[in-house]
């Protein structure tokens, strides 16, 4: 690790991969999966393919990195601050900001996953 940021790793995709294994990045993953009262393997399920989607629904650039809650799922909109807040504690830190954007849709929140389910998950 150079910073906090992985070494040797090629691609984009492949370098989240890495990244979301880092005890770093799982404390930040717990505490914003509560925070958002979502089902962790909700939010992890999106990291396989969370590059691919975030350059399919990319606004352009204005030097702060702006996601928008209209944008992305519940989970894939959790999965990318939790990166965001990762990069942020390297040098050089990239800009960023959510806009959330009325009632965020998509996903499961946990409290929509246990009055399914009709019991508390913990």
């Amino acid at each position: 690790m150079v910073h906090g940021r992985p070494e040797g790793f090629h691609g984009t995709q492949k370098g989240l991969i890495l990244l979301s294994k880092q005890p770093e990045f799982k404390a930040i993953l717990k505490s914003e999966v509560k925070a958002r009262g979502l089902v962790l393997e909700q939010v992890t399920d999106c990291i396989p393919t969370l590059y691919n989607t975030v350059l399919r629904r990319a606004h352009g650039n204005d030097s702060t990195i702006t996601l928008r809650s209209a944008d992305y799922a519940v989970n894939e909109l959790a999965a990318l601050v939790i990166f965001l807040k990762l990069q942020s504690t390297w040098l050089g830190a990239l800009e960023w900001r959510e806009e959330v954007e009325g009632d965020i849709q998509g996903g499961v929140t946990l409290e929509n996953m246990q009055e399914a389910l009709g019991y508390a998950i913990c």
